[in-house]
């Protein structure tokens, strides 16, 4: 009985018509509708079976660091679900404490340092002027109070007073040198001649900061210290130079045996340019000063690790100016250098004996 009578009143809607049902609708009867739908229905496409219920404004553009920020945020207030013990219904583990957001510190001496000095220290910095208190931050190494030319002045003796401004200059690059940046007035052409020349009175060669030095210049003033026996210190830092004048600096460092110092900081030179310039040295008993820091590609743990082994395999090098980021090369490079400076302290105590 109760079968049939579901049938005999679900007849009368067989012969209704679809379109005209949904042609009678308001539209606030339409929109509840599609709230409705099934998202199961596979019939329908992704987009139908869950549409948009948001009726609200945006209140500005799409953040979603913002947005993962705010879900962790809920998430950490959020209890879990608790996990009862069987029969008995009691809690197990720790009562949820929601966690209390960090309530914002306002500090009311923004300028000043609340910190308790000793009586005759606190006189002594509100009696120092401004070049004092720069010369004390560069001393200290506090490069994000001091900019690089205030640090370097301040480090160097007989600097020139008036290169300092405030000390409120910062630097988050670090402690670079500021004469990097300084235009150089040398003249390529004659340092070169005199290179060629074995002059005598150029026992230091500074190219640094001359970038429009062609390739082919490059190596000719590689050729020339190939055979050059009196430049005892080279430097060619911020000279935009790659690989390719890395490897004609490489075959100079193996004929050269004079060459005390050489930098060639600040470059484009790869992985493979270091290693080459490193492996040009050594069997290189003389040259115990070696910068290749700074340069503009990632080396990576690999070409680290093979830096170390070249460094632990030399016996001169005393000075090695180059940030390993991986801590076993770094450890061993220290040990290899640390190793090469006691043998250099042995021999001159041998030699002075």
């Amino acid at each position: 009985m109760t079968e049939l009578a579901f049938k005999k009143d679900l007849s009368k809607y067989l012969e209704l018509d679809d379109d005209e049902l949904l042609a009678n609708l308001s539209t606030a009867e339409l929109s509840s509708l599609e709230i409705e739908i099934d998202p199961d229905n596979t019939s329908l496409h992704p987009r139908d079976r869950a549409p948009n219920q948001t009726s609200k404004e945006p209140t500005g553009p799409f953040n979603r660091q913002n947005l993962l920020d705010f879900l962790e945020d809920e998430a950490k207030q959020l209890e879990d679900k608790p996990d009862v013990v069987p029969y008995t219904g009691e809690k197990k583990g720790k009562k949820f404490i929601p966690k209390e957001k960090p309530k914002a510190v306002v500090n009311h001496h923004e300028n000043e340092a609340d910190l308790k000095l000793d009586e005759d220290l606190e006189d002594f910095l509100h009696q120092a002027t401004e070049e004092d208190l720069v010369d004390i931050a560069g001393s200290l190494g506090l490069h994000s109070i001091v900019n690089q030319v205030q640090y370097h002045a301040a480090i160097k003796k007989g600097s020139d007073r008036s290169k300092f401004t405030s000390i409120c200059g910062y630097n988050t690059a670090g402690a670079g040198n500021p004469e990097d940046d300084a235009p150089n007035p040398i003249d390529v052409d004659k340092v070169m001649q005199q290179v060629k020349d074995n002059d005598a009175s150029l026992t230091e060669l500074n190219l640094n900061n001359v970038k429009n030095i062609s390739i082919e210049r490059w190596k000719e003033i590689a050729d020339g210290l190939k055979s050059n026996t009196t430049v005892q210190k080279f430097s060619m830092s911020s000279t935009l130079v790659s690989d390719n004048i890395a490897e004609h600096m490489a075959e100079a460092l193996k004929s050269n045996r004079t060459l005390q110092s050489f930098n060639i900081e600040s470059n484009f030179i790869t992985g493979r340019g270091l290693l080459l310039l490193l492996r040009a040295v050594a069997d290189n008993e003389v040259l115990s000063e070696l910068r290749l820091a700074n340069q503009r590609s990632v080396l990576g743990n690999k070409i680290e690790s093979q830096l170390a082994e070249l460094l632990e395999n030399n016996k001169t090098l005393q000075k090695f100016g180059l940030s390993f980021e991986s801590q076993g090369p770094r450890t061993r490079a220290h040990a290899a250098l640390l190793k090469n400076i006691e043998n250099a302290r042995q021999k001159r105590l041998h030699g002075s004996a």
